[in-house]
């Protein structure tokens, strides 16, 4: 599985995460590729929604994201179906906002499950990652 990461998160996520499933063992877990929107040569710094999205349809990536405008501009969801593609929102509390280590936390406490409801959900599809690693689905 593919994922990338845009520029509203941090590469340090995208690198660790990375990383860490570096350690996984092959014959029991996919394998998985994770990067960063700005360290992506063929986007480019500042790569704009459209264009990540074309490329995460391109390469069957999943975008993971902390930015709603996924939601709310309707160009853009139009373009995650027409692409195909699969979205994942971090949600952030209303009232703090968000905090990296709150973020951190939160994917690396839903990581797995995340992966998991990533495989068994049809694209293209919205899903959203709660401060406490919840996971739940975002209708089209």
């Amino acid at each position: 599985m593919h994922y990338i990461f845009d520029a509203n998160l941090s590469h340090r996520l995208a690198e660790g995460l990375h990383i860490l499933e570096q350690g996984n063992d092959r014959t029991r877990e996919p394998i998985v590729f994770i990067e960063h929107a700005d360290k992506v040569e063929a986007l480019g710094r500042g790569a704009t929604d459209a264009e990540i999205i074309a490329y995460a349809g391109k390469t069957q990536a999943v975008i993971i994201s902390q930015d709603d405008d996924f939601k709310r501009i309707k160009s853009n969801m139009q373009l995650l179906k027409g692409l195909n593609v699969g979205y994942v929102l971090y949600k952030a509390p209303k009232k703090s906002g968000a905090r990296y280590w709150e973020i951190v936390e939160a994917f690396i406490k839903g990581w797995k499950q995340l992966k998991t409801k990533i495989t068994e959900t049809n694209f293209p599809f919205v899903l959203q990652v709660d401060r406490k690693g919840g996971i739940s689905k975002i209708e089209l």
